[in-house]
This record gives C-alpha cells, sequence and structure tokens, in this order.
C-alpha cells in the first residue's frame, strides 16, 4: 500500500512540477530585454475585416462605428459583418454602421468555424483584392494601432498574426479580475515567450490576421470548440508559425456570471480534451523522432490544465504528501516537488502581471472586493460593448478555462 501510495503521489507531483517548471521558463523567457520589433511598414495593405456575428443587434453598430478610429488609411479597409443564422436585424444594423454584410442562413452547419468559411471563400470571389484578413469577435474593441502593427508584420515576412487579446471588464467581480490577471499569462506572456524561443505564439480566437496566401490555400479549415487553436496545429503541420503583435490590443468583455461562466469552461474543456486526444498521435511521433520544439510546445498546450485546475491540484497533492510524509509513511520528495510547483506558479502569474503593466487593481486581493455600485457604473460605461447576458449557439467563446 505504501508503495502505491508513493507510485501514486509521486507521479502527480512530477506532473505538477514539470507544468510548472515549463510555465517558469517562459515566464523568464518573456521577461527578458524587449528585442526590436518590425518597424513602421508603408501601410500599403488592403485589409477587410471580417466580423461574425450570430444575432448580435445590441453590439454590432458600436463595434463597426469604433473601427472608423483605426489609425490607417481609411481607402485600405473594408468591414465585413458575416450575419451568421440570425434571428434578429443585426444586418441591418451592420448596413447601417457602414459595413458590407454577408447573410449567412445553414441550419446543418452552425457556428463561428463555418461562418468563416463560408466569408472567406466569397470574400475571394469580390472584385477587391484583399491583401489581409483580420477576424474580430461582434464584442470587440480595438487599439488604434491594430492594423498598422499588422500591415508591419506583414510587410516583415510574415503570414499569420495574433493580437494581444486582452480583458475589458477586469474590475466587474472577483472572477473577471482573476481572468484577468491569468489572462495576462496565457495572452501576453505565453506568446512573447514562443516568438523569442522560435515557436508559434498561437492563434486565440479573435484579433487574428492572415495573409491572402494563407486564405488562398487553408481558407477556414477548423471547425471544432476550440477552433484557433485547431487552426494553430493546422498551420504547423504546414510549416507556418503564427506571429505575436504584443503592441496591438483586441479587448472582449468576460463573463462575470457563475451560470455563464461555468458553461463556457465546460464547452472549452470538452473542446480541448477532444482536441487533445485526437492531435497526440501526430504531435508525438514528431517530439520522439526529431525533437520538434513546436510540437511539444504544442502538446504542452493542450495537455496542460487552466490556471486554477493546476493550483488546485498541486495544494491537493502538497496536502497529501505533507501529511503521509510526517506521518512517516512517505518521503518528503513529493511535498517538495509540490511546493516548488507552487512558487512557480505564483511566479508565473506576476511575471505576466508584470508584463502587461498590470493596475494595482489587478494585483490585489481587495480588487475582487469592489462595491457592486462601483461595478455597475463601470459596467454602464461600456454598455455599448457589454454581452447583454444572452445565450446563442454560436462558437465564439472566451477562454475562461484557459486560466480559472
Amino acid at each position: 500500500m505504501t508503495t502505491a501510495l508513493l507510485i501514486l503521489l509521486g507521479l502527480a507531483a512530477t506532473a505538477v512540477l514539470a507544468a510548472s517548471v515549463y510555465l517558469a521558463l517562459l515566464t523568464v523567457v518573456a521577461l527578458l530585454p524587449s528585442l526590436v520589433g518590425p518597424g513602421m511598414g508603408p501601410r500599403a495593405n488592403r485589409f477587410v475585416i471580417v466580423i461574425p456575428a450570430p444575432n448580435e443587434s445590441m453590439n454590432i453598430e458600436p463595434v463597426v462605428k469604433g473601427l472608423s478610429n483605426l489609425d490607417y488609411p481609411e481607402h485600405l479597409v473594408d468591414v465585413v459583418v458575416v450575419a451568421d443564422n440570425c434571428s434578429d436585424d443585426t444586418a441591418a444594423r451592420a448596413r447601417s454602421a457602414g459595413a458590407s454584410v454577408i447573410e449567412r442562413v445553414d441550419a446543418d452547419r452552425v457556428g463561428k468555424g463555418f461562418a468563416l468559411q463560408d466569408a472567406f471563400a466569397e470574400l475571394l470571389t469580390w472584385d477587391q483584392h484583399y491583401d489581409a484578413f483580420v477576424v474580430l469577435d461582434a464584442d470587440s474593441i480595438t487599439s488604434e494601432n491594430l492594423l498598422a502593427a499588422f500591415d508591419s508584420q506583414l510587410c516583415a515576412g510574415q503570414h499569420v498574426i495574433q493580437a494581444h487579446y486582452d480583458v475589458l471588464n477586469p474590475d466587474d467581480n472577483w472572477r473577471t479580475t482573476l481572468m484577468s490577471a491569468a489572462l495576462a499569462a496565457v495572452h501576453m506572456l505565453r506568446p512573447v515567450a514562443r516568438r523569442r524561443l522560435g515557436l508559434s505564439a498561437g492563434l486565440k480566437g479573435n484579433g487574428m490576421c492572415f495573409s491572402r496566401e494563407v486564405i488562398d490555400r487553408f481558407g477556414w479549415p477548423a471547425h471544432s470548440i476550440v477552433e484557433d487553436i485547431e487552426f494553430t496545429l493546422t498551420l504547423w503541420e504546414h510549416g507556418l508559425k503564427v506571429a505575436f503583435a504584443r503592441e496591438a490590443k483586441v479587448s472582449t468583455q468576460m463573463p462575470s456570471g457563475a451560470a455563464e461562466f461555468a458553461t463556457q469552461r465546460a464547452r472549452w474543456e470538452g473542446g480541448r480534451r477532444a482536441l487533445l486526444i485526437e492531435s497526440a498521435g501526430r504531435l508525438l511521433p514528431r517530439v520522439v523522432r526529431r525533437f520538434d520544439l513546436v510540437a511539444l510546445d504544442l502538446l504542452a498546450e493542450l495537455a496542460i490544465p487552466p490556471l486554477s485546475q493546476l493550483v488546485a491540484f498541486s495544494v491537493l497533492v502538497l496536502g497529501s504528501a505533507w501529511g503521509l510524509a510526517w506521518m512517516e509513511l512517505l518521503p518528503w520528495w513529493p511535498v517538495q516537488y509540490a511546493a516548488a510547483a507552487l512558487i512557480l506558479q505564483v511566479t508565473y502569474v506576476m511575471g505576466a502581471l508584470r508584463l502587461v503593466k498590470a493596475p494595482r487593481s489587478t494585483w490585489t486581493p481587495c480588487s475582487m472586493h469592489r462595491s457592486h455600485q462601483d461595478r455597475e457604473l463601470k459596467t454602464e460605461a461600456r454598455v455599448t460593448v457589454a454581452t447583454r447576458g444572452r445565450t446563442v449557439t454560436h462558437d465564439r467563446i472566451q477562454r475562461t478555462s484557459d486560466v480559472v
């Protein structure tokens, strides 16, 4: 019995330590002095911004109008809203805001992946020759330099670029505060480190840019609930890596309610597990036979659980091993492994907050206890991009389970 417990706890402690060492390595690399990025491009690329919008009538007008503030030549930018299986007036509101609209009705092919696949196929037939395709969610706010940053990367030879994907409402309650802190790690620290290591930054589902060559070649081939990771894997298989435009930002409202949060988390976790099982057979041989670091990193991205689960499991292992070691039933090394893992996890989050220059409210526990009135005022100020608390069947999901 003692031997079985030692093996079980030893494996568990080793697993959490290995995952934490991986995250700590990314932290160290990300915090190295900044490298000089690509300079300002000539602003000659013609962009089309594609916004999948299933029943987004409450959001779509302010989002489309907000894109007029982009610091990029207006004649080189078109905005196309994909009114995807809508039963409301999303299409009419998008047109009134100045966007072109593709109306799509297909009850058998539902979801963001199919909407993008059909939209890209149609856009490639238009008379306008677009040099790059940008994907935004229908509740997004962008930094003014979004297209200028993408243009610079395209001119530097990149074909797939991901912008920094941020939280719009970090101060709403403790959930959004935690999501803001941990998404700083997932959407900033990890991509920065990966690019410095020569790996793929990975797609995050929002704020993505693709050159025309990529869209000509692939269209949008991913249709799972984790379509961004699925497409990242496809790109890797064809020798393409995702670049990262850390200076550009897209922000969206994250769920603050417990029910919405739990639903999104369960759906995405199920999709990620399924993709891990499906793709392990492609990734592992490349890791073992060729020591492909990109494949190893993609495998780690799929295998490492959300931060809250990793922390909880580490605490469980630490408590169990401590108790058994105190009773002299097990040696102390599993305790040491689990404790070291927790320290590295804290370092990882603190490093991410430093990297994004997070405000004091994100660092301190008291920020999770702001008054209800304060949260209401902040939410009201962002009413033009709020999610309105409705449920849709579209696969546009904020990666809440990535972090919590």
